[in-house]
């Protein structure tokens, strides 16, 4: 994984199955960081 600015669009998909278990139940940091955004 690697770390860009919002507004870049991101090169990898990241939606395997680890990463969409955090998405889920993680950290409200973690849920950030993998793109967990709900709204502004």
């Amino acid at each position: 994984m690697c770390y860009q600015n919002a507004w870049m669009k991101s090169r990898e998909p990241f939606d395997g199955p680890r990463v969409s278990k955090l998405r889920e139940h993680g950290t409200s940091l973690q849920k950030l960081l993998l793109g967990g955004i709900g709204s502004w």
